[in-house]
């Protein structure tokens, strides 16, 4: 303790270690309670959505949408539509989804309805583009209807390869 009373610096270093240490073993076990909760997880839903699946789950169809292409020479057609699985929200990409290939490319939701001329504005990532074509599955957030597209973003380049104005049912 007299060393301690001697070198305050290392008291306020130890304090702070023990504080994150603390925290970062709370958020685990926070991580982990919400991971096991009965929420169908994002592979469930894909399972779901490609009929691999026999049990029997609701499907309600939030919003949808049809891709465009983004700023020349990048292209991008096909739907996405937002739906709510046994309590899971999704944003599903069809079979029919494609865009141009291209390094980092990002999905986002926009709140503007055009980014391509409007800009992003304040995003938020879905993640990374799993595949340049076909059937793919995004979980969202649960603001999700603050946004009003759904954007494939280059990051490397910086541009709007696709993007598609989601129409919410009423």
């Amino acid at each position: 303790m007299k060393f301690l009373k001697a070198h305050p610096f290392f008291f306020v270093i130890s304090l702070f270690i023990i504080i994150f240490i603390t925290y970062n073993l709370i958020k685990e076990s926070r991580v982990e309670r919400i991971e096991q909760s009965n929420t169908p997880s994002v592979a469930v839903v894909e399972e779901f959505i490609e009929g691999n699946n026999d049990q029997q789950r609701s499907e309600v169809v939030i919003g949808e949408a049809m891709f465009s292409d983004g700023k020349s020479p990048y292209n991008g057609s096909g739907s996405a539509k937002i739906i709510e699985i046994d309590g899971t929200l999704v944003l599903t990409f069809d079979e029919t989804f494609s865009t141009t290939n291209g390094p980092d490319l990002q999905v986002y939701l926009s709140p503007n309805e055009d980014a391509k001329n409007q800009g992003l504005g304040e995003f938020v990532t879905l993640g990374e583009l799993k595949k340049q074509n076909g059937s793919q599955v995004y979980s969202l957030p649960d603001n999700f209807k603050t946004y009003s597209s759904v954007v494939v973003w280059c990051r490397a380049f910086q541009g709007v390869f696709t993007q598609a104005k989601i129409n919410y049912s009423e």
